[in-house]
């Protein structure tokens, strides 16, 4: 239950940019990732966006989460 709640979250969010955005770097190329992490800040659901952002996302969170 919790998985599929956690996978409506993401598939909301990666809707959320697609409906909203204005620049076709998102919506043809789909240049965006989205993600869901804990208050570790952990990684918990990865979008099936392009990954390559991950790696510049979780130290972002990190640091957000370390003045936050």
């Amino acid at each position: 239950m919790v998985r599929g709640v956690l996978a409506t979250g993401q598939r909301e969010m990666t809707l959320t940019l697609e409906q909203t955005a204005r620049s076709s770097a998102f919506n043809l190329a789909l240049g965006y990732l989205t993600a869901l992490f804990n208050h570790t800040p952990e990684l918990i659901r990865q979008g099936q966006d392009i990954p390559i952002y991950l790696g510049s996302l979780i130290p972002a969170m990190k640091s957000a989460a370390r003045f936050f």
